[in-house]
This record gives C-alpha cells, sequence and structure tokens, in this order.
C-alpha cells in the first residue's frame, strides 16, 4: 500500500498526470467549442450515432393519412365559410360571383370541386366516426380502420367528381 502511495506521489510531484489531464481537457474544450456550431445531425455523425430517419422515409398508414385529410377538409371550409360571410358582409352578391365563376369552364370545375370535395369529405368523415362511436367492438380494429379509410377516400372522391360534373 505504501508502495502504490509513494508511486502515485512521485507521479504527481513529476507533474506528468497534472500535464496529461490539462492536455486532455485542452482536447475536449476544442472539440467542444468545434460542434457547438454544428447542427444536432452533423454532432450525431461526428460521434458516430446514428440519427433517426425523418418521417419521409416511413410509409405512412391510411389511417393517419385520413385523419390528417379530415382535419385539414375542416380548417378548409372553416376558411371558407368565413371568406363567403366576408364577401356577404362587403356588400357582395355572393350567388351572382359563386354563378359567375361557375360559368367559366377551367378555373368553374376547379373550383367546383375544391368545394364539394372538403364538403363531402368531412360529412363522409363524421359520419364515420359516428359509426364508430356506435359500434366500437366491430368497427375499431386495425383491418376495419383500414377497410374504412379506403372506402372514405373512394366514396369522397367518387361523390365529388359527380357533384362536380353535374353541377
Amino acid at each position: 500500500m505504501s508502495f502504490s502511495l509513494v508511486s502515485r506521489r512521485s507521479l504527481l510531484n513529476s507533474g506528468s498526470i497534472l500535464k496529461t489531464s490539462l492536455a486532455n481537457n485542452a482536447r475536449i474544450s476544442i472539440a467542444m467549442k468545434s460542434t457547438e456550431s454544428l447542427s444536432y445531425t452533423e454532432k450525431q455523425a461526428a460521434k458516430g450515432r446514428p440519427v433517426s430517419p425523418h418521417v419521409t422515409i416511413y410509409k405512412w398508414p391510411i389511417a393517419a393519412l385520413t385523419s390528417i385529410t379530415n382535419r385539414v377538409t375542416g380548417a378548409i371550409l372553416s376558411v371558407g365559410v368565413s371568406g363567403i360571410a366576408g364577401l356577404c358582409l362587403a356588400g357582395v352578391d355572393v350567388p351572382a360571383f359563386m354563378s359567375t365563376v361557375g360559368d367559366i369552364t377551367a378555373i368553374g370545375s376547379v373550383m367546383k370541386f375544391g368545394v364539394s370535395f372538403p364538403l363531402v369529405y368531412h360529412y363522409l368523415g363524421g359520419v364515420r366516426h359516428l359509426l364508430w362511436d356506435k359500434m366500437p367492438e366491430s368497427m375499431l380494429n386495425n383491418e376495419s380502420v383500414e377497410q374504412s379509410s379506403y372506402v372514405l377516400a373512394g366514396a369522397a372522391l367518387g361523390t365529388s367528381v359527380v357533384i362536380t360534373a353535374a353541377f
């Protein structure tokens, strides 16, 4: 025991441990300063760590896509109704304006689809959620949710195309 104590003291007295420690600290502080300006991904790559893939790598499930679409169509409907209300408050003859826009063939068809798809999709999405609430045992499993998502997307798209062509 006295031997190890003596050898540690002799090493400390010689300063070799202190010099090594200071050199290591200097390297660490230089490395820390150089990585402070790097992005998170660059820091992880420098350390040799894998970075988690971004959402673009994964295949989105149809249920997630239909859920997101339902939220987006709800927001579109809110903005559209607010815009129509604003036009009414400004004194614009909204029915005549909509008729004029609808009569223009190229723009009219796009505008009609742009109104009908969010309305039909959001309505059918609400019906689907109502059915889920009434029959959760039979409709809230992975297979049924996936199947109803495809039915929802197809029915909304088909109905919107028919409405756009008919009117």
